[in-house]
């Protein structure tokens, strides 16, 4: 499976389920029988300050694209305000597909043989390097056109 095909299917998922609890006001995922993300373990209801305080350090707002020419200030709190209602709802399917992917990746690891494993990891390995070996050239090369139109 490539990692486009991954990245759509996981796009699709968040999407249906945002709009399952948009439009159902419920999650699709698991119906709350899943582990609880930190901010609700601190704090048992949703409602309560403690639970709003820690999304709302969590969560920093910021309008959608080219909305910041269009909007004026109370538009604009007003979808900050859209936004800060929306960010936990989000933050916990984000915490549950996590967790299902988490599971899943688990699950599929069981059925190769420890050589196997063995051998995706090296691949791994070797798709990491070459990652950070592509990185460096490219701040290196960024650094120098920096150095050059500094000299201009």
């Amino acid at each position: 499976m490539s990692t486009r095909h991954v990245s759509r299917t996981t796009c699709a998922l968040i999407a249906s389920s945002v709009i399952a609890l948009v439009v159902v006001g419920r999650p699709l995922i698991g119906q709350g029988k899943a582990a609880a993300p930190a901010a609700t373990v601190q704090a048992k209801s949703k409602d309560s300050p403690a639970a709003k305080t820690a999304v709302a350090a969590k969560s920093r707002v910021r309008l959608p694209n080219y909305y910041a020419v269009v909007v004026d200030p109370q538009q604009r709190e007003k979808i900050y305000a859209i936004q800060r209602e929306y960010a936990p709802k989000i933050q916990e399917l984000r915490n549950k597909l996590a967790a299902l992917v988490k599971d899943r990746d688990a699950k599929v690891a069981k059925v190769l043989t420890p050589e196997q494993l063995k051998k995706v990891e090296e691949l791994r390995d070797k798709a990491r390097a070459k990652r950070s070996k592509t990185r460096k050239a490219k701040a290196r090369a960024k650094a120098a056109a920096g150095k050059t139109e500094a000299a201009k």
